[in-house]
């Protein structure tokens, strides 16, 4: 008799969400975190978080932006989705967005987790040090190249 051969089990991808917040000058939201930060700490990043049980990535996008920054979003863009693991070698599943639009004062509702900064896509790239943000930041700039047209009329 053959031994039973039992399915490697694929662990269940955390799901989140990443924010790419640009104003109608082209500058671009980023977030330093702080050094305490075991996994990201001093590294420039795009802010976002985890989604809460059952929340679509939408859902999370809207919870986290008016969590982090005290504004809602009136106009966004989904650029994408991608796994991406962890330095404990956790799998997520990260949903990403720009949002050009919002009501209300982006503040900085966090600052224990990061210090907000503004800086233009051009600056990011000398900014941006972890793949992670690198593959975000391409995924914006593709997305504003191929959309420049739509988002002047929007």
């Amino acid at each position: 008799m053959l031994p039973e051969i039992k399915p490697e089990r694929t662990p269940k991808a955390i799901k989140a969400s990443i924010f790419v917040v640009m104003d109608k000058e082209g500058s671009i939201l980023y977030e330093t975190r702080p050094d305490s930060d075991e996994y990201l700490g001093g590294y420039n990043i795009f802010p976002g978080g985890k989604a809460e049980k059952e929340e679509t990535s939408f859902t999370t996008l809207t919870r986290e932006f008016e969590e982090e920054t005290g504004a809602k979003i009136t106009k966004c863009y989904f650029l994408g989705n991608f796994d991406n693991s962890d330095y404990r070698g956790r799998l997520y599943n990260d949903s990403v967005y720009l949002i050009t639009s919002w009501e209300g004062k982006i503040g900085n509702t966090e600052p224990n987790k990061g210090i907000h900064h503004w800086a233009k896509l051009e600056e990011l790239r000398k900014l941006m040090k972890l793949d992670l943000s690198l593959k975000i930041l391409t995924m914006t700039e593709e997305f504003i190249s191929s959309e420049k047209a739509r988002l002047k009329r929007d």
